[in-house]
């Protein structure tokens, strides 16, 4: 069955798009119930210093994923079908200003975002056809099942609080590309 989305539907400071449903979201019917959701309330949204109830959080498959009651990722085909169905409709209802894509599914959304390159930096962007500020994040999961992100996961919204409260701005990306050359052992002679 599907998991609609939860949360503030007028102005939400934050709409959080995840993967699916897990095995424990899927049960309460409500999206990022389960551990790591429980991780995204009470350690990385208290770093940013933004409570539950100021988010919209939906996913970008609506049904769990699973095989043989293990949680797998979704197919492209699902996700390119639910978005489709759903998501789209709820970013233009909902309207939001900054979307933070959870994961690798969710990134995949904005086929141009490197989430090991980009995550926690914000960025302009268009979200099929909406333009808001995009931040792509690891996965609250992922955190929990390889601690080497925990790190990381921390830092990045810490630094989204301090974005959101005026006290850091995101790196300009250069206007000008930027060339490097390789000088041969010796110098150019």
């Amino acid at each position: 069955r599907p998991i609609l989305a939860s949360g503030k539907k007028n102005n939400p400071t934050l709409f959080i798009i995840d993967a699916a449903p897990d095995k424990m979201s899927s049960k309460r019917n409500e999206p990022l119930s389960g551990q790591s959701g429980q991780e995204l309330n009470y350690t990385y949204l208290q770093l940013a210093r933004v409570s539950r109830s100021e988010c919209y959080v939906t996913y970008c498959v609506k049904c769990r994923c699973e095989r043989s009651g293990v949680d797998v990722k979704p197919a492209v085909s699902l996700i390119d079908s639910c978005t489709i169905q759903h998501l789209i409709d709820e970013i233009y209802t909902i309207q939001p200003k900054i979307v933070i894509l959870s994961g690798a599914v969710a990134c995949s959304l904005i086929p141009d975002i490197e989430l090991e390159l980009e995550h926690g930096f914000p960025r302009q962007a268009d979200i099929y056809g909406w333009s808001c500020w995009i931040v792509p994040m690891y996965s609250p999961a992922i955190g929990m099942h390889e601690t080497r992100y925990m790190i990381q996961l921390l830092e990045d919204w810490e630094r989204l609080g301090k974005w959101l409260r005026g006290a850091w701005k995101p790196p300009v990306p250069a206007s000008i590309p930027i060339r490097y050359t390789l000088i041969p052992p010796g110098g150019f002679w």
